[in-house]
């Protein structure tokens, strides 16, 4: 019997009906036959995991491990614990009440939102509110938030290193993350999926907030740990509750009637534009049909019943029914980022099959969307919400590791991403050539700015303009440091493969 030991396979042996670990290392053909159990967890029924014939998992060296008796799994048992532990996360065990307190906290950003955004509370109206009284600050807010941050850009707001310059950068930041929220809440009626992709954010910004008044002593990465079980009994909450609500009456089912009724009332204005061969307004000014909810039918006054298209790119009304859907997405994705930090657990395995699972949620999630004719605005809902979760579980991983802990992590993404793909590395570099050429003109510009800045060295710190590796790179003394490092990787690769790769990109796109 052998176990590995996150750094090696040891030799275990059965004492006091346990088994414990030895230091010899066995031979590679004694690990043909190695049976080896899951850290933390029994070697029983139901929990053991099978690779070419074997039990494989980790366990930490020095430890006991609890054996019981191995038996053969019959195929439905077998497909049944497959089936589970790739579609549900592996939950950090808590206290009991510790689970109860920290739902009960998960929960309030969502309960807050679902009375706020969605139809279960009063979601029509609080969009109709915003679009009809603060869509128009948008634009304003918008271009003051652009110039802000590169004002704070030019002027290396992140090299700031006196306390006065470190007071002002954090006001600086603050009030701009504060402008981006609201710029995020008064552009809803446009943008329906604004609100929850701002809900990750902030309830991300609200269990750190949990953690610093009511669990300092506890380190951040085992309190991050320890959120998957509330999160995940969150996001079940969530789908519960909305299927229930969704089917407890016909009002509150989705379909094109709704969607019609609903849609000036969800801040939406009929697009008359874009159909000027059809006459579909009234005396009034007014859209020449309404809708019935109670018979489900649409009532037309002398006009094409093709006039229903005027609303056809309104996604409002279905993002506000299919909100506490949404939060129940977002808070699984939590709930494995989360569990990704339990402490034996494996990223980079437990990375790869949640990416699996969020594809198919993703994919499920459209096909499902475009069949019930909502498929306007689902893509980007689904990417904003991506995006979000994203950010959310950057937060949360920004507390849980030092500065250098963070960089040895993105070390060894980097190296194992380099170990696996580094032969198709050039394909990706030609989507970059032909997507972000661009953007790299743009960033050089702006990089010679900067460099006249530092030259005045005023107000600010920054990096030194000279260093031994970049001497010789082209740009010295016209261009940022950081924008000869980034002239310095474009030269090691090779152009001539990367640019070939980026024509065949071109071609593909014109073809699409």
């Amino acid at each position: 019997f052998y176990v590995h030991t996150m750094t090696t396979i040891q030799h275990a042996s059965e004492k006091e009906g346990s088994w414990q670990l030895h230091e010899e290392v066995p031979s590679k053909k004694e690990l043909e036959s190695a049976q080896v159990i899951e850290y933390g967890e029994k070697f029983t029924r139901g929990k053991t995991i099978e690779h070419n014939n074997n039990h494989i998992a980790l366990v930490e060296s020095g430890t006991s491990i609890n054996v019981a008796e191995d038996e053969d799994l019959d195929f439905c048992e077998r497909l049944c614990n497959g089936f589970a532990s790739f579609l549900f996360p592996k939950l950090t065990p808590v206290p009991f009440e510790v689970f109860i307190f920290l739902t009960i906290f998960s929960a309030i950003p969502a309960l807050l939102y679902i009375a706020i955004f969605t139809k279960m509370g009063f979601g029509l109206k609080t969009f109709y509110y915003i679009s009809d009284n603060y869509e128009q600050f948008g634009v304003v807010l918008g271009a003051g938030i652009c110039l802000g941050a590169l004002f704070l850009y030019l002027f290396d707001c992140y090299y700031w290193s006196s306390y006065s310059g470190i007071f002002l950068r954090r006001i600086f930041l603050g009030t701009l993350v504060i402008g981006i929220a609201l710029l995020t809440l008064c552009m809803a009626g446009t943008y329906p999926y604004n609100p929850i992709s701002l809900f990750f954010v902030l309830s991300a910004g609200w269990m750190i907030l949990v953690r610093q008044l009511l669990f300092s002593d506890v380190e951040a990465k085992v309190f991050v740990s320890w959120l998957s079980s509330p999160f995940f009994f969150v996001a079940v909450a969530s789908l519960v509750s909305w299927l229930v609500w969704a089917l407890y009456k016909d009002g509150n089912e989705w379909n094109l009637v709704v969607k019609i009724s609903e849609a000036e009332e969800s801040g939406c204005a009929p697009d008359f534009n874009s159909y000027p061969n059809l006459d579909c307004q009234n005396n009034d000014g007014e859209i020449c049909f309404t809708a019935d909810i109670e018979s489900n039918t649409l009532i037309f006054d002398d006009c094409d019943e093709l006039c229903v298209e005027v609303f056809s790119s309104c996604a409002n009304s279905f993002i506000i029914w299919v909100g506490p859907f949404l939060i129940s997405l977002g808070y699984i994705f939590l709930s494995f980022f989360a569990a990704f930090l339990r402490e034996g657990s494996s990223p980079e395995q437990e990375t790869t099959k949640f990416a699996k699972i969020w594809l198919f949620i993703l994919f499920a999630t459209w096909v499902g969307a475009s069949l019930s004719g909502a498929g306007v605005g689902i893509s980007a809902t689904l990417a904003a919400l991506t995006l979000s979760s994203f950010i959310a579980a950057a937060i949360f991983l920004a507390i849980s590791f030092d500065k250098i802990e963070r960089e040895e992590q993105m070390h060894k993404i980097r190296d194992s991403l380099v170990e696996k793909y580094g032969n198709h590395f050039d394909i990706f570099r030609g989507l970059l050539v032909v997507t972000s050429t661009p953007v790299f003109l743009l960033y050089f510009v702006v990089s010679f700015l900067i460099q006249r800045i530092r030259d005045i060295n005023c107000c600010h710190g920054g990096p030194p303009p000279r260093t031994e590796s970049l001497r010789n790179v082209t740009g010295s003394g016209w261009l940022t440091i950081e924008a000869r490092r980034l002239i310095r990787e474009f030269l090691s690769w090779n152009i001539t493969k990367v640019l070939t790769y980026a024509v065949y990109w071109g071609l593909a796109f014109m073809v699409m």
